[in-house]
């Protein structure tokens, strides 16, 4: 039996001693005496309720890429930084001379072998119209075949050298990358912030050895935190990203999204982790607070569980008081919702007056008045 069916139930066994009790104490002329109540606006309802955890936007674990020896440490657990602030740097001479000597290189390299260039396609030129020259005496017979030749092999070798000279200038474009690589290394020597942030644990000292890729400092994000909220496997189908969600701390509420959720429930928990986003969240991070996640309104009227009665075949029905003729009727209703000691409910008016009291011992056609309740 479901925590709605018992809840029928005991509503059931209580209100029918209370209705015995009524009748016997009412004078036969003014029939049974029963409470009343018009249906009210439900209030939203949630797929999920339960608590979160307030957690850093971002989390940030940082180290140098690039060994060495740490020069300076600037900020300590608890400081907060700015977005490319400095936080450690290490020991840049050997760094800065590499950089230094790339640059001496890049900067020659390519002027000398484009001179190389110029000059090896002056002289190709000169020898392409010697070539032409010897073809035309040739072909007069002005000279020999044997002087034709030199010719020919003079411009073979002439353009060979414009060959060799054009892939020592594209050679020289490695000396200008190697430059920019040299630089790129030099400012790994600065370990920056990525975001504005806050220090939660330094693990580095000046003089301390920095191995590439050992965690130096962990950060937090200074912006607005997130909620943590483990959701269980039954109902995190229910609750993608965009979800709407609300966040209770004490008397202040927060509207929030889910901005994350985890696709899979744990296995050993068997709940997944989503993250709500709430703009203007004042809270600190560590803090617990409530959440609502789905919060949606519900069409139906809400009346108190026990009026609904609920007959062998599971079908349910509330009596309605009928003022003019001081008696009751039957009305079938169904049960949209449960939330908490009370149901929301299909096939009621807000003007209609449910009997709250005495819905057991009354039946249609029987004369009723109404008493108060307390």
């Amino acid at each position: 039996m479901g925590s709605m069916s018992r809840a029928f139930v005991l509503g059931i066994v209580a209100l029918t001693v209370s209705a015995c009790a009524a009748r016997a104490g009412q004078p036969q002329s003014q029939g049974l005496g029963i409470a009343i109540e018009r249906p009210q606006t439900p209030q939203a309802i949630a797929v999920y309720e339960g608590p979160g955890s307030v957690s850093p936007a971002h989390t940030y674990q940082l180290g140098f890429e690039i060994p060495g020896r740490i020069a300076r440490v600037n900020f300590d657990v608890g400081d907060r930084v700015a977005a490319g602030a400095v936080l450690a740097a290490l020991d840049a001479s050997d760094y800065g001379a590499q950089a230094d000597a790339a640059d001496a290189q890049a900067s020659f390299a390519p002027s000398a072998a484009k001179a190389q260039l110029d000059r090896a396609q002056a002289a190709a030129a000169l020898a392409h119209a010697n070539y032409v020259r010897a073809e035309n005496l040739y072909s007069s017979g002005a000279i020999s075949a044997q002087a034709r030749d030199s010719a020919v092999a003079a411009e073979r070798d002439a353009q060979a050298q414009v060959n060799a000279a054009r892939a020592q200038l594209t050679q020289s474009g490695g000396a200008v990358a190697s430059a920019r690589y040299a630089h790129i290394t030099l400012g790994k020597t600065e370990l920056r912030s990525p975001a504005d942030a806050i220090v939660q644990k330094r693990t580095i000292e000046p003089g301390d050895t920095a191995s590439a890729g050992a965690i130096a400092f962990t950060l937090i994000s200074a912006a607005t935190p997130d909620v943590l909220v483990s959701v269980p496997e039954r109902v995190r189908s229910r609750i993608p990203v965009g979800t709407t969600a609300v966040v209770i701390a004490g008397t202040r509420r927060y509207a929030g999204v889910v901005s994350r959720a985890e696709p899979a429930a744990d296995e050993l928990s068997r709940t997944a982790q989503v993250r709500v986003r709430a703009p203007g969240l004042g809270i600190p991070v560590g803090s617990v607070v409530d959440v609502q996640l789905g919060v949606t309104r519900v069409n139906g009227e809400s009346l108190p569980l026990g009026s609904v009665m609920t007959d062998a075949a599971g079908r349910t029905s509330v009596e309605l008081y009928d003022a003019t003729a001081h008696t009751v009727i039957t009305r079938p209703v169904h049960v949209v919702a449960s939330a908490g000691d009370r149901v929301i409910v299909d096939g009621v008016a807000p003007a209609d007056f449910v009997v709250i009291q005495g819905q057991y011992e009354a039946k249609p056609g029987d004369r009723v008045h109404v008493v108060e309740t307390h």
